[in-house]
């Protein structure tokens, strides 16, 4: 009875290590049924077919849509292209509105094994962007390519090696479709699937209560911006400054991410000034420090471009302090800290913006938040804020 009991422990266990998670099996949804074109709309002069399990294009220049529109996605698949054979994965793409059979208007991970832009670059309508890492495919040999694209950071895979990590915000929304091109090639596809990440976009109630009230207000002359989260939040500006042009853009919680998804509320204004700290919270949740650089890198490409003449400054990253026992996860991060304010002086010097070292103002002979500032080791009392407002009072 004892041995029949723990077999069937066993057997159980297999069963349940065995099968993926709900989460898992629901998170990739299939684009292509191996049988037929169910699901997919042709334009242009490519043949589609199916034959054993696999989708086939052949003939001139055109493009097979998928019918999910996507924002945030992955999708993924394996791909096999003939001599001289030039096709693409196309994402967030939409044929054009005055010749439905042309170029689709979005992104193609490229697929071509002799163009100088080879499988595995970015491209946009007619232009390479983002170069791949090398090329590793061969005409006639089936290769796995994976893109994911979450908010304006692209990523490409080919064959699980990342070719292309790269940011552009153009192309927002639209369809999945695979390119025929040359006359007299073939490309192939099959295992084609697709994850939605748009829910990734949604960053709580209290995020989009503030999101929603700050784009509602009115844009006013010469704004001065202080652009974060809680710690920002937290402070009453206008008041402690006495000066009704700065404006809170802080949002308890937020992370660069969430800075970077409401970002067009803050340059529609075209503020004067921009104020910006942001990175604890996301260091919290477990991002790299790599990972806040380059969102930082894309946050200060966004605002030279979609507002020129605002003058921006980069505040360091708090320190925090571990003695309260509350917010642990963000209250061991005093290394992470030092080493992304090193990375946020070095982007400062790289955009021509302010860099304003706080941190070492605010931390004791431990290298810690002084507790004079905070009564929990994260968040600011008001000597902390007299503290800040005394250190940037020269720059308003």
């Amino acid at each position: 009875m004892k041995n029949r009991f723990g077999l069937v422990v066993v057997l159980l266990l297999l069963v349940f290590v065995s099968q993926p998670s709900a989460q898992e099996a629901d998170s990739w949804q299939s684009l292509f049924n191996g049988k037929n074109l169910d699901g997919w709309t042709p334009r242009g002069k490519t043949t589609w077919e199916v034959k054993d399990g696999v989708m086939i294009g052949t003939g001139g220049v055109g493009h097979i849509y998928a019918d999910p529109v996507v924002t945030d996605c992955e999708v993924k698949g394996l791909f096999r292209v003939s001599e001289n054979g030039n096709s693409g994965l196309y994402f967030r793409c939409n044929p054009p509105d005055d010749n439905p059979d042309g170029y689709p208007r979005g992104f193609e991970a490229q697929i071509d094994n002799h163009a100088k832009a080879h499988t595995g670059w970015l491209w946009k309508p007619g232009t390479p962007t983002g170069e791949a890492a090398s090329l590793i495919t061969s005409d006639n040999e089936w290769f796995a390519m994976r893109v994911q694209v979450i908010g304006d950071r692209i990523k490409i895979w080919v064959n699980d090696i990342l070719m292309v990590d790269y940011n552009d915000e153009e192309y927002k929304k639209g369809y999945i479709a695979i390119q025929g091109h040359n006359p007299g090639m073939t490309i192939e596809a099959k295992e084609l699937y697709y994850k939605d990440l748009s829910e990734k976009m949604s960053f709580g109630t209290y995020y989009e209560q503030k999101k929603t009230l700050f784009e509602s207000l009115p844009n006013t002359k010469d704004e001065i911006i202080f652009l974060g989260n809680s710690i920002t939040d937290g402070c009453e500006w206008s008041e402690l400054f006495g000066d009704l042009r700065i404006k809170n853009r802080g949002i308890s919680g937020d992370i660069t991410d969430g800075v970077l998804n409401r970002l067009e509320e803050v340059t529609d204004g075209k503020p004067a000034k921009v104020f910006i700290m942001i990175g604890v919270n996301d260091l919290a949740r477990g991002k790299s420090v790599d990972y806040i650089t380059r969102n930082y890198r894309t946050i200060l490409e966004r605002i030279q471009k979609d507002s020129p003449k605002t003058k921006i400054f980069i505040e360091s990253v708090l320190p925090v302090n571990p003695a309260s026992g509350r917010f642990s996860n963000h209250a061991n991060k005093s290394e992470e800290i030092v080493l992304l304010n090193k990375w946020l002086e070095k982007l400062a010097q790289e955009f021509n913006a302010t860099y304003i070292d706080l941190h070492k103002h605010f931390i004791d002979k431990d290298g810690y938040l002084d507790s004079k500032y905070s009564n929990e080791g994260l968040h600011l009392t008001a000597p902390g804020y007299l503290l800040w407002k005394s250190l940037v009072g020269k720059y308003i």
